[in-house]
Order: C-alpha cells, then structure tokens, then sequence
C-alpha cells in the first residue's frame, strides 16, 4: 500500500493570516517533506469570503506570483481557494464570471490549482431568485461548480479543482451529499474532514462511506493541527494519532489545517507528512519525537517536555499522557507505599527539569517560535514554579508526625503554604491550557492536606 496522491496544507483557519514570509518558510518545509499542495484560503483574507468578487490588487498577486514561483522550484502546487458561500446567487451567471475572472487573474502568475469552498455557510437556499430556481442547496451548488469548472478548464489549465461541500462532516450517506456525488463533474475533487470537524479519530469506514456517496475518493480536510475559535488558548503540537493506515484505497489524500502559529506547526507537519507518505509503517510517537529532533536539534528533549505539557487538543481532549500528570501519578503512588519523603523529593527535581526546560528553549529556539508560543512558554514556566512549591510542601508531610513540632517549622510550613495558595488563586488568569488541571489539582490537594494538619499540630 502506497500513500495518499495529495499531501498537502491548506492555510484555512480563522484568525489572522500568515505573512507571506510564512508561507515561503511552509512551502519550503512542505518540499523537504515531499507534500505536494500549498492551498491559500484564510477565512479572515476579506477578499478569499466577504468581499470574493473584489479583485486582488497587484501588489498582493506579485506576492503571490513569489508563492507559485517557490512551489515550482520544489514541486508544491499553488492554488488559490476562494469562498463566496456567504453572499453567493447561485443562478446569477455574473457572478460565475467573476469567480471565474478572479481565478483567471491567478492563473496569469501560473496557478493551475483552483478551490471552490462553500463551508460555514447556511444549509438553505438564502436568495429568493435561487429559491426559485433550483430544487435544493445541492441542486444550486452542483449547478454553480459544474459551470465555473468547465469555464475555468476551457480558458486555463486546470491542474486540480478541489470543492468543500457546505456538510463537510458526520453523516456520509445524506441526501445533500448524494445529490452533491450524482451531479458533481467527476473530475472536481469533494473535500471532507471526518465523523467531527475536528475529528479525533478518521477511521476507514468513515472514508468508505463518504466516498461511496460522493461517487470518488474523497480528500480530508483534516483540521489537526488547527487551533482556532474555542481551541485558541490550546497549542496542538502533540502525536499525529487516529487515522487509519487503510485510508488511502479509498481517500485521494489530505489537505492539513495547520495552526494561526506557523512556524511551531512545523514539526507537527513533519510528523504528518510520515503518515501521508507511508500510512502502513507510520509509528506516530517515533515520527513525533523524530520531527521535535530535527526542529531543534540542541534542545529536543526540551522542545518534547514543553510538548508533553501541551498535548489537549482533537486527538487527545483529555491531555492523557501529560508529563507533569504521570510524575503526580508517580508521586502519590510512592506516597501510599510510605515513602512520602522520597517521593517528594524526586517530584521536585521533576520540578526543576520544567524550569530547566524553559531556560533552555528560551536561548536556543529562533525569536519567531519563541514569540508564537510565548503565552504557552510563560505558563509552563508559571506550573513548574507552582509544581516545585507545591512538592516542597508534599515534602513536610513527615514532619507533622513528629512528637514534637517547633514553633520555627510551624512557622514555615504556615509561609509555604500561603505562598502555594497566592500562586494558585493567580492561575485563573491564565490564557492557556498549558498542563491541564493536574498541577493545580495537586497543589489545592498540598493546600488542604497541609492546612489540616497546622490546625490540628496548632493546638499543642
């Protein structure tokens, strides 16, 4: 079994756009990694959605012209995605022109890939003249892409043509999608992105299904590692899981949804292209933690531990296997043996990995990353101060089972443990979800314990 015939990345994210800059550094990436579609369609670009039949102005297509000429230098198709769905008359055949008149100013710079999506956008006729012309949505939108391919194909070349359906997920059988399948030109790829929006897992039968009903393998759209709307305080740069090694018999391939953070998409993207290229061997923790080594080859193991505070996300909604988690886990396990002292002993040096972490990607990575991630890199830094207070605080557990106890520890236990608590009432502002609630979990449990046993020890 071989891998997916496009293995590519589309910028379609809510938020603001990547730089031009950007795009190069992603194109150049995608190239080194053997992916072969670069797919511009950032729902925020007003002219891509809101404002569709405004020109580009030149300045913006010799930019672009930059993009195509990077991609045929190391073979990254370019193509330009637009969606009109918002405002769109499907009958009106002045705005097929003007679809096909924008696609066409793009095609002057060499773009031979084109994108109709009509996603996020109401599941019913919104115009009355379309009412009254067509028997559904589908109807409509079979009618509109159908013209603006042949239009297109006859007055360009015509690499690719790819459409995103307005039910691009969940159910593959609907009678919306069979209608799209029956009358769609064969040669229009259908975009699809999986049983969720974000799916966290893309299973075979999903595929199977959905392209059956579309009447040709369908091209996920698959929005991982995205991070837009609700999951913007959340950054996706864990293993690339869920998807099944069979998909490409029945899936012509994937458009990845990267993150508003380009350049720590990266290594994420490094590790998908693994699976795109070789579905059948893909291991996905080895072709993460390889992808981590060759994005910053003086400080992996730091890059990872930051990572591993950072894995909620689609694919893992609960953040299972984060770090700091499973060195709690370790803790409370030696804890209930009766080695309380050790084992806070040993959660605090884990403590002090985190801080050594941070100081370490701090001065090593490039000033881009460290800008992109810098509200994630300050709270990891911020749970690996609260984690080693806190583990010093677990750490004078014994002393309350003393005999005696001096006003001197009394004292200090008291000052350790007002401390803990100042620093978890300033959690609730933070902006990520960088460690999940394990580490205050722990400290509020430290808080309690300890609490309790100063009131009762404050008697004698």
């Amino acid at each position: 079994m071989s891998g997916f015939q496009i293995r590519g990345v589309v910028e379609g994210f809510y938020g603001p756009p990547w730089t031009m800059e950007e795009r190069t550094q992603i194109i150049q990436e995608m190239a080194r990694l053997e992916m072969n579609l670069y797919v511009y369609a950032p729902k925020n670009d007003l002219l891509h959605r809101h404002r569709w039949e405004t020109p580009y102005p030149q300045e913006f297509i010799r930019e672009f012209n930059a993009l195509v000429e990077a991609g045929k230098g190391s073979g990254v198709g370019v193509a330009l995605a637009l969606s009109p769905g918002l405002t769109l008359t499907y009958s009106d055949f002045g705005q097929i022109d003007a679809l096909v008149r924008k696609y066409l100013s793009f095609a002057a710079i060499g773009v031979s890939d084109f994108c109709l999506f009509l996603d996020d956008i109401p599941l019913s006729l919104q115009k009355e003249a379309d009412r009254g012309t067509f028997a559904s949505l589908a109807d409509a939108q079979v009618f509109f892409t159908n013209h603006v391919y042949e239009r297109l194909k006859n007055l360009t070349a015509v690499t690719s043509f790819l459409f995103c359906p307005t039910q691009y997920c969940g159910n593959g059988q609907t009678p919306y999608l069979k209608e799209i399948g029956s009358g769609l030109h064969p040669d229009i790829d259908a975009l699809w992105t999986g049983p969720q929006v974000c799916s966290r897992t893309i299973p075979f039968e999903d595929a199977e299904t959905v392209s059956r009903t579309l009447r040709r393998k369908v091209v996920y759209w698959d929005n991982y590692p995205v991070n837009d709307g609700s999951m913007a305080c959340e950054l996706h740069i864990g293993p690339y899981t869920g998807r099944d090694v069979r998909l490409p018999t029945v899936s012509r391939g994937f458009l990845i949804n990267p993150m508003n953070q380009a350049m720590a998409s990266i290594p994420v993207l490094t590790s998908i292209a693994a699976y795109l290229k070789d579905p059948a061997t893909y291991d996905p923790l080895s072709a993460w933690e390889s992808a981590l080594e060759a994005f910053a080859p003086h400080c992996a193991q730091s890059l990872k531990l930051f990572a591993e505070m950072n894995l909620i996300s689609p694919l893992n909604p609960k953040g299972e296997e984060m770090v700091s988690d499973r060195w709690i886990d370790a803790y409370s396990s030696s804890a209930r043996s009766g080695s309380i002292a050790q084992a806070a002993s040993l959660l605090q040096q884990h403590a002090l990995t985190l801080n050594e972490a941070v100081q370490t990607l701090k001065t090593t990575m490039p000033l881009a990353w460290l800008r992109e991630v810098r509200p994630w890199l300050v709270e990891f830094e911020s749970w690996g101060a609260l984690l080693l207070k806190a583990a010093e605080l677990a750490g004078m557990f014994p002393l309350f089972f003393q005999e005696t106890l001096d006003r001197e520890t009394l004292d200090k236990s008291a000052n350790a443990l007002a401390d803990l608590k100042t620093r978890v009432s300033k959690t609730v502002d933070h902006q990520t979800v960088c460690a999940g609630s394990g580490i205050r979990e722990f400290a509020m449990t430290m808080i309690a314990k300890i609490g309790a046993l100063l009131r009762l020890r404050s008697w004698e």
